[in-house]
């Protein structure tokens, strides 16, 4: 999980949305969100500097040899958001959200893909 969420940001650093098919199932709607969202980086000429995630897994559930549930914590820093220039647009403040990531491992691989990702709700 920690290396799909690194080229995730690798994606958005370098405003790239192929690297997104390799960590992606061709059915996640993360997929055609990420990259929308990088078209848009483009199109607007903008730059996320600073994209960084932090990670603490909170259980892990195996279904099957090709099916595991994460749910994980994911801290982002303060991101910025710059026209190519570097003129600043705004700062996305930090934050933190709870996650339940599907992992899929596709037959005949070993890679591990991102198959759906879902808010999980804090129950007080």
């Amino acid at each position: 999980l920690q290396e799909i969420l690194r080229i995730r940001e690798e994606a958005y650093r370098s405003r790239s949305p192929e690297y997104l098919r390799s960590i992606y199932s061709s059915d996640c709607p993360c997929l055609v969100n990420d990259e929308r969202a990088i078209i848009e980086l483009l199109d607007h000429k903008h730059r996320w500097r600073g994209i960084s995630t932090a990670i603490e897994v909170r259980s892990v559930t195996r279904i099957n040899d090709q099916l595991w549930i994460v749910v994980a914590l994911l801290r982002s820093k303060a991101l910025r958001i710059e026209k190519e220039d570097g003129r600043l647009i705004r700062i996305e403040p930090a934050g933190s959200d709870l996650f339940e990531f599907t992992l899929v491992k596709p037959r005949r691989t070993e890679q591990w893909l991102l198959g759906l990702v879902s808010d999980v709700e804090v129950r007080r």
